[in-house]
């Protein structure tokens, strides 16, 4: 038992008396709270620091998670927290960190320094900065140190984040930035060209197309440069979409006429093939909110890529209403896909080893999913296999 003070006043012995309990009560709410970690005891030989094991408040399993290391340390480096990330870069358990002198682990040209940085931040009107290693070689690290509003105590918050990352992401970043930049631009200046030959191959139609001679070179051309047109419109909408641009008009609209009209515009390339269409469409229209031509060009994208993989069989279109959706399946009896591509399908650019034989540059299916949740839909796809065909399914909401 600890034995307190006697003071000769008995107001004043309860005075003293009722502020002890205070005080401890103050103690065992920080306790049970979660906001202490660890407890300088003095005893005659010195500071000791206690570990404690408390229940951690939200707020703590947020710090905890953060990309960045955060630390609490006492003016001399003491470890007072620490978080998983900082741990994980010291590379020990956050347990096995507490209690020790966080200069330890800075390489040892970088150690002067870095205590003078926990010194200097002491008293800094606002934080203190400075880049080091680490013992074990790897950096360079940036931490930010602050003085930590605690009475009676010198304890400093520090913010340890790895240039690296930094570095990393922002040269991702500026690579990203630089891709989709050189892709709007050549897609313009392809543009513009393909307008020209269009313009003249619909001249030379016009005026030979009925020459029995000349005729199918004509079509043929002119199926070539729409082709490549289609390939240019994909890349600017590529472009667009990952620059968060795509133009969306919505108003609402009858889903199954954008579903018949889709079928019409590649009716011509299944019976080139021999496949049959398929449409099973309610009787009552299925009224959405979106942009129509937007939406056709997902069916038309979803469609023409059922029809290139499948060389025999059928593709069916399917609506339906599932609560407050509608619900579209495109499915083909074409190559099918494995059960690892799967999760890559919607990547821009990806293609399977099976998919090379065929035409296209793997950004249609890119392009649909963003259209789709440009909308506030979803897309997803499913497949039982190589040889066994595919099913997209589209949801978007209801008007």
């Amino acid at each position: 038992m600890t034995e307190l003070p006697i003071a000769r006043n008995p107001r004043r012995r309860t005075t003293d008396l009722a502020e002890r309990v205070r005080e401890h009560e103050s103690l065992v709410r920080a306790l049970q709270g979660g906001e202490v970690d660890a407890v300088v005891v003095l005893e005659p030989d010195g500071a000791k620091l206690q570990h404690l094991t408390t229940d951690e408040p939200l707020y703590r399993t947020i710090v905890d998670t953060l990309p960045q290391g955060v630390a609490t340390v006492l003016a001399d480096g003491t470890i007072t927290y620490i978080n998983q990330h900082l741990a994980d870069s010291i590379g020990m358990p956050p347990a096995t960190l507490l209690g020790a002198n966080l200069a330890g682990y800075v390489a040892t040209g970088d150690v002067a320094t870095f205590v003078d940085t926990l010194h200097a931040a002491l008293d800094a009107p606002q934080e203190v900065g400075m880049t080091f290693l680490w013992a074990h070689g790897e950096g360079p690290v940036l931490v930010s140190a602050s003085r930590l509003p605690v009475d009676g105590v010198d304890a400093l918050g520090l913010v340890i984040v790895d240039l690296r990352d930094r570095l990393a992401r922002t040269a991702a970043e500026e690579e990203s930035r630089s891709k989709d930049e050189l892709l709007a631009s050549v897609s313009h200046e392809m543009r513009t060209p393909l307008t020209s030959i269009m313009g003249w191959v619909q001249l030379i139609e016009f005026e030979l197309g009925s020459d029995h001679h000349l005729g199918d070179a004509i079509r043929n051309l002119k199926n070539a440069v729409l082709a490549e047109a289609k390939i240019v419109d994909d890349l600017l909408d590529l472009a667009r979409a990952e620059k968060g641009s795509l133009s969306i008009v919505t108003r609402e609209f009858d889903l199954c006429e954008s579903l018949r009209n889709a079928a019409s515009y590649v009716n011509q390339q299944a019976q080139a093939k021999s496949l049959a269409l398929h449409c099973e469409l309610p009787g009552e229209p299925v009224i959405v909110r979106g942009d129509p031509d937007r939406l056709r060009q997902v069916f038309v994208n979803l469609l023409s890529n059922a029809l290139k993989f499948t060389d025999a069989g059928s593709i069916h279109v399917r609506c339906g209403i599932d609560d407050a959706y509608a619900t579209i399946e495109v499915t083909d009896s074409g190559i099918g896909i494995k059960a690892d591509y799967l999760p890559m399908v919607f990547e821009p650019f990806w293609r399977s080893e099976r998919a090379k034989p065929y035409p296209g540059l793997g950004i249609g299916l890119a392009i649909t999913r963003r259209l789709v949740e440009a909308h506030g839909g979803t897309i997803a796809v499913s497949s039982d296999g190589p040889g066994r065909g595919a099913t997209f399914t589209v949801k978007v909401p209801l008007a």
